[in-house]
């Protein structure tokens, strides 16, 4: 269809996944490289929806809200099992005919010629493994699976791949203008996940996609400047790994096993890359009042402080954001937002518009999507991530997410990671022992 998303069809199941059509995504720091052929109306023909995690490039709300009521409630959504059940209650309240959350071990029957099954990745994402009778289909999209314990732990749940479909290019920010070796880095980088997949899941036949985008507003349009080319890596996969590479352009479809030529459809994307690129940035800075910033700041906090537990104390995170619009500066810490100077300061953690830290703090994803879309500039070395932790542990208390339970679990996560790394072994290992099995008792 387009980017992340496929029309999976075998006998009456129409699987398709991660739909978006259409419009910028990660607060218009993206935008397709190609135009979508499928429209709303062709959801008609779709059977099952599914959506690998929730950033709007993959599960887009307002995408979902164009879909006709009278064709969503024909239409089953398959999604992971999540504690907070956002994407889950988000769609039932759209009104689709069943909303299934898929159990992380073990296999769903979604007919008698297709069974599911979708594991974890990291916090949010997800893949999705499709197992038929012509062999099994393994959608990573852009799950980080870059080691070779990443891939065994996926190969044991899911046993031979026939047919791999994975992302191809770097999709956050990397680097600030005048740091090109960064952008080249990141391309690299993932260039090796793909070959690495290739290697340890031995597909017969790969799919690129998930990366189908370019960076289209005037703070991150120099990103573009050294995303990999599917041509490029889909000519490397025939080279390298004698694995047959298939690229579909929107609207292209290709029945599995059948021969395809990869060279028209990627031809077709460098053109439109190309065309994009000359065109120069499509979306600009907005101007926004200071007072409207503050005001979202404090109620942000204010929010903060409500849920925070009584007996936690406050956590010492804080970071330095330097608004270059208003030329200002500001300390974030959990105490709240305090003005440092009248213009930014030399020492900012990072460098951003007013916009985007107004969204920072009016939306529980506002500061994720700043990493993703790179609308911002790092002004000291490990100011992007020390942006990054601050809000997602002032989100987790926002949001009213975090509590003992939470804490407990994330206590007892850590402690058995460290158990397996001393001892070398798995954390399914870890737990048997602990439980006392025989069979691992040492």
């Amino acid at each position: 269809m387009n980017h992340a998303s496929f029309l999976f069809e075998i006998a009456d199941i129409r699987l398709l996944s991660d739909p978006w059509i259409e419009g910028p995504a990660f607060y218009n720091g993206w935008d397709l490289i190609s135009e979508s052929v499928f429209r709303y109306e062709d959801f008609r023909d779709v059977t099952h929806i599914w959506f690998s995690h929730q950033h709007p490039d993959h599960f887009n709300p307002q995408n979902l809200k164009n879909i006709p009521p009278e064709i969503r409630s024909n239409i089953t959504v398959l999604f992971q099992q999540t504690r907070d059940h956002l994407v889950t209650n988000f769609c039932r309240g759209l009104k689709f005919k069943e909303v299934i959350e898929l159990h992380p071990g073990r296999w769903s029957s979604v007919s008698q010629d297709l069974q599911v099954r979708c594991g974890p990745i990291g916090d949010i994402d997800s893949w999705i493994a499709l197992r038929t009778s012509w062999g099994t289909v393994l959608n990573i999209n852009d799950c980080v699976v870059d080691t070779k314990a990443v891939c065994r732990r996926i190969q044991r749940r899911v046993g031979p791949v026939r047919l791999l479909a994975t992302q191809f290019s770097y999709a956050n920010w990397c680097g600030n203008p005048e740091n090109p070796e960064a952008r080249i880095t990141a391309a690299r980088k993932t260039l090796q996940q793909v070959l690495l997949q290739c290697s340890m899941f031995d597909p017969e036949f790969v799919i690129l996609f998930a990366s189908f985008i370019f960076y289209s507003h005037e703070e991150n349009f120099y990103h573009n400047d050294h995303m990999n080319r599917v041509g490029a890596v889909a000519h490397l996969i025939e080279e390298a790994h004698r694995r047959k590479a298939i690229v579909l352009y929107p609207g292209e479809e290709w029945s599995l096993g059948s021969p395809h030529d990869w060279r028209p459809a990627a031809s077709r994307y460098e053109e439109d890359f190309n065309r994009r690129i000359a065109s120069g940035p499509v979306r600009a800075t907005r101007p926004m009042a200071s007072e409207t910033l503050l005001a979202c700041a404090d109620t942000y906090f204010q929010r903060l402080h409500n849920h925070m537990p009584a007996w936690m104390p406050k956590p010492w995170l804080k970071t330095t954001v330097a608004v270059k619009d208003h030329a200002r500066s500001y300390e974030l810490s959990f105490d709240g937002i305090k003005e440092l100077a009248a213009g930014p300061s030399l020492h900012a953690d990072i460098e951003t518009s007013a916009e985007n830290l107004y969204y920072a703090f009016k939306t529980p994803w506002g500061a994720e999507a700043l990493g993703v879309n790179g609308r911002f500039r790092e002004c000291a070395s490990g100011g992007s991530e020390r942006f990054a932790r601050f809000f997602h542990a002032a989100n987790l208390y926002s949001e009213a997410k975090f509590d003992a339970a939470w804490l407990s679990a994330q206590l007892v996560r850590r402690g058995l990671r460290v158990l397996a790394w001393r001892g070398r072994v798995g954390v399914s290992t870890v737990l048997n022992r602990l439980r006392g099995d025989p069979a691992q008792r040492s």
